[in-house]
């Protein structure tokens, strides 16, 4: 299961789920919240702005890389993969994105945006950071695609912690 949340919601989510590996999206690394209890190994803190993606190509390239090998051997049976950035919103539902079709290759990324949007109805991952992605799995812009395909409904505020099985989905 991959869960995406909020900055706030992180440290409860990680303690409900000791198992979990654990992604922050932040900033900077000093806006990641204390997780206690997580090894380092399970941890891994993504220093990425908005604004940075945007300007920086070779940040959100980079991003996607560490990301990807960080979950690379990540099994849903050892336990969950919880992402957050501040919102819960932008960065933190492309990273799960991409997760999701990485443990995925040969799923449709339309099937698997839907899912995103149908668990996380407030989700509007990072073009930039997808695209990424896209680029580092060798997806041939279909990733984009998909996400541009979304309805385009403002998200709301953070809402509930979205949980996303990806069972099925290989």
């Amino acid at each position: 299961m991959i869960i995406v949340a909020c900055k706030n919601d992180a440290e409860r989510l990680a303690a409900e789920h000791p198992n979990a590996r654990v992604i922050s999206v932040v900033d900077d690394v000093a806006d990641a919240p204390e997780i206690a209890g997580v090894r380092a190994d399970r941890r891994l803190i993504l220093s990425v702005e908005d604004q940075c993606l945007a300007s920086n190509g070779s940040v959100c390239a980079n991003a996607a890389k560490t990301l990807l090998s960080f979950i690379q051997d990540w099994s849903p049976e050892e336990g969950p993969l919880l992402l957050h950035c501040e919102r819960g919103v932008s960065r933190s539902t492309a990273a799960a994105f991409i997760a999701m079709c990485a443990k995925a290759p040969d799923a449709d990324e339309c099937d698997l945006a839907t899912r995103l949007r149908q668990a996380a109805p407030h989700a509007d991952p990072n073009i930039l950071l997808v695209n990424c992605g896209d680029e580092a799995l060798g997806r041939g812009g279909r990733m984009v695609d998909a996400v541009l395909s979304l309805p385009d409904d403002p998200p709301p505020p953070c809402g509930a912690p979205a949980r996303i099985s990806i069972e099925g989905a290989c």
